[in-house]
């Protein structure tokens, strides 16, 4: 996320309440989204069906995951791991993908 950062004197970014808040909120739905994918592609379709929001699963690990068939539209994927996943038939329609890692896909 991009956010207006400055140096306070000890060399540390200091962010306004507001963008701190944010923060939290970008993490807390990373987590959520993770949590949800985990529980599989069946599981993650049913959800997304019902849920048209922009998902956030960036600097996630799904090295290995089977996310084959998954509805990954409209997902934040920045930095995520995908090495060795399976994205076989995954709808990856408007998915950011900046600084995907990836060693091999199937």
């Amino acid at each position: 996320m991009d956010y207006n950062k400055h140096l306070d004197i000890f060399g540390n970014y200091e962010i306004s309440y507001e963008q701190e808040q944010k923060l939290k909120k970008h993490k807390m739905d990373n987590n959520k989204h993770f949590q949800l994918i985990k529980r599989g592609v069946t599981a993650w379709n049913e959800w997304k069906s019902k849920n048209d929001e922009i998902i956030n699963l960036d600097e996630v690990d799904l090295s290995k995951v089977d996310l084959g068939g998954a509805n990954l539209s409209k997902t934040n994927l920045k930095f995520a791991d995908l090495s060795g996943a399976n994205l076989r038939e995954a709808n990856l329609s408007k998915t950011d993908l900046t600084g995907l890692i990836s060693k091999e896909l199937n």
